[in-house]
């Protein structure tokens, strides 16, 4: 799955499962991609954190080219639902 067919907003991003696979996609969908690329990272794999229909934040997951694939996917998608109960015990204090 990749959203690299127009320019995301922080609002898609944070609300949305988005793959980037590779440079050429994240360049698409990212603007200010030279500082992800100097750190050698060129796929960026970004996963809501939700609960009760409400965004408490988003996993951002950086990589080399054709690092994720549907089991990265899932994995971030498990991963950020795991996130849900520490994010909300922070909001109680």
């Amino acid at each position: 799955m990749s959203t690299a067919t127009r320019t995301l907003t922080l609002e898609d991003v944070a609300g949305i499962l988005a793959l980037s696979a590779d440079a050429a996609q994240t360049k698409e969908v990212y603007a200010r991609v030279d500082r992800l690329f100097s750190l050698g990272a060129s796929a960026i794999l970004n996963a809501p954190i939700r609960h009760a229909g409400r965004r408490l934040g988003t996993l951002n997951c950086c990589g080399m080219a054709n690092t994720y694939g549907s089991k990265e996917i899932e994995a971030a998608k498990t991963l950020a639902n795991l996130l849900v109960p520490t994010l909300l015990s922070g909001e109680r204090r």
